[in-house]
């Protein structure tokens, strides 16, 4: 039989047809397909198969694009909700093994700018509406078939976990408790077994949510309350075994209101894990810088404000933190500035002036910080500008306000300065008592007890009216001093005082000048003879820096200072 050509023909045609539908239904999608081209798609399964191959590709918008399109043209589908879910975690994972550098991922805005608890509701809210779909026609009852209804399943887990990770317990022990509920036979022995042993552990995290609740919405906290609430947040992060960053941030809140050097501490850890999760909140670099602030690193506090100011240069609490922490940084190299040029009355000012500025913090500020920052500062100074009883005053409200080896070794050496000896020797041993690993505190009581000792002989800081921890400048200084006021020729009339004082004065000033005699007399041995006589033995007379000159009206000394 002859077939019209004709036919052939559209037989022929009919056939290449078929064979391009065939090759473009079974080979995978092109990767170099135009996003636009592909979104005007009316095929939900295209849609998807794009989107698949983009999340291989790591072009998560382009991903997240094409599962949102599939959503628009079959909104019924549980399965489209479940693998969008799975974009915003894959990325959300991401961001976070690069310590919250989306930069580095090279994202676009619409995804770097999210934050962590942006991509959790999101998530949570694509796995909802996945659920809502499914065969649970209520909170207790699963109608549905397992394997028929996989989205929904997939998604009810997924979500029971993320709500576990998140520390809602509540809602995770209600899905938990519903996929307990499968027929083993749909989901397999140990995945059931898996869910059932959720739910001890999540019955344990929701009575630990009651507490810390109850505890955090107390009226009037007290100290107690939040060592309580540290207490319950830091077990209920052990059994989650997770970090979830409102409780991070409540517990940091709390150890920041607790005050003392290791709540900081703590707080810090906890807010530097928080910045790198969420590194455009400024709230967090400002109650981080806070909490360094407290501790009176105010460099790295600084440095937090600015990077929180400049995200957002308007941020009230940056400013305020940012001005009362740059002031007393002025204040305390002023004072740093002074003590190097031996300008005690001006240290003395600005430490006071330092003291009142920290003191506008109030209970932010952690009474040690108060005291090793400022306020021993100011005994030292005081003690240096000769107000000693008043740096005996001082160091006392500080061990009051805080107990600790640097608060009694202040106190020492103001009762030293003093030449309240026995006070000293009393007050260090009592430091030694309460912090008997501090090697500081026995080597200031044996000082302590060598100036008492020295108090009833001849005390050669005494003598210069300098303190016992003066350098070689204050020496010289002092020295030069005494040395013209007892010159014998500026003491007509009282001549052999002047002279008994004038050696006296030349050998205080050997032994303090001197790097081999000093450390000895400080060890309370005898260097010259020591036991409140008269000078010294024959080489100390020898050295002496002066001379006497005989002439017209009497004797004349000629006194020479080293140099």
């Amino acid at each position: 039989m002859i077939v019209p050509v004709f036919l052939l023909i559209g037989l022929l045609n009919s056939r290449v047809v078929y064979a391009q539908s065939e090759k473009s239904r079974t080979q995978p999608p092109s990767s170099n397909a135009d996003l636009s081209t592909l979104l005007s798609s009316k095929d939900p399964g295209t849609l998807r198969r794009h989107a698949s191959l983009a999340l291989t590709e790591r072009a998560y918008d382009k991903s997240l694009k094409l599962y949102t399109a599939a959503i628009s043209l079959e909104p019924d589908n549980g399965v489209n909700y479940v693998k969008r879910y799975k974009v915003y975690k894959r990325v959300s994972s991401m961001i976070e093994s690069m310590a919250g550098n989306a930069a580095a991922l090279k994202l676009p805005p619409s995804l770097s700018s999210l934050s962590p608890s942006d991509f959790a509701s999101r998530m949570v809210r694509d796995l909802d509406s996945a659920i809502s779909l499914s065969s649970w026609d209520s909170p207790s009852t699963f109608t549905g078939d397992v394997k028929k209804d996989k989205a929904g399943v997939e998604a009810l887990e997924s979500r029971a976990g993320l709500l576990m990770g998140l520390g809602n317990c509540t809602y995770a022990s209600r899905d938990y408790g519903l996929l307990s509920q499968l027929p083993t036979g749909s989901v397999g022995a140990e995945k059931k077994r898996g869910y059932e042993e959720k739910l001890p552990t999540l019955s344990q995290c929701v009575d630990l949510q009651n507490v810390i609740t109850t505890l955090t919405t107390s009226p009037n906290p007290t100290t107690q309350t939040r060592r309580q609430i540290v207490a319950h947040i830091t077990n209920l992060l052990n059994v989650l075994g997770s970090s979830p960053p409102h409780l991070l941030k409540l517990r940091a809140t709390a150890s920041i209101q607790l005050a003392g050097s290791d709540n900081m501490y703590s707080a810090i850890t906890d807010l530097g894990i928080l910045i790198k999760s969420s590194p455009s909140d400024v709230s967090l670099y400002e109650m981080r810088g806070g909490a360094y602030f407290n501790l009176g690193e105010i460099d790295v506090a600084l440095t937090h404000f600015k990077s929180g100011l400049k995200q957002d240069p308007e941020h009230k609490g940056c400013k305020r933190e940012h001005k009362e922490a740059k002031a007393v940084k002025k204040k305390l190299d002023r004072a740093k500035e002074a003590e190097d040029a031996q300008d005690w009355e001006k240290a003395v000012s600005y430490y006071r002036e330092v003291r009142v500025l920290l003191s506008k913090r109030g209970d932010r500020l952690s009474p040690d910080v108060l005291v090793n920052l400022c306020l021993t500062k100011l005994v030292r100074a005081l003690i240096k500008d000769s107000h000693k009883e008043e740096a005996v005053n001082l160091a006392g409200e500080n061990l009051k306000i805080h107990k600790s080896p640097e608060t009694y070794l202040s106190l020492g050496e103001a009762m030293t300065g003093a030449e309240r000896f026995e006070d000293a020797v009393r007050t260090l041993k009592d430091g030694v008592n309460q912090f008997p690993e501090s090697g500081a505190l026995k080597e200031a009581v044996q000082k302590a007890e060598v100036a008492l000792k020295q108090s009833k002989t001849k005390d050669y800081y005494k003598i210069l009216g300098i303190a016992r921890n003066a350098d070689k400048t204050e020496v010289k200084k002092a020295y030069k001093k005494k040395a013209m006021e007892w010159h014998p020729d500026k003491n007509k009339g009282n001549e052999e005082e002047a002279e008994s004082k004038f050696a006296l004065i030349a050998e205080a000033y050997e032994v303090l000048s001197s790097d081999e005699l000093r450390p000895r007399y400080d060890r309370g041995e005898d260097v010259m003879d020591n036991n409140g006589g008269g000078g010294g033995g024959g080489g100390f007379h020898q050295n002496m820096h002066r001379n006497f000159r005989h002439g017209g009206g009497g004797q004349h000394f000629n006194f020479h200072f080293n140099h």
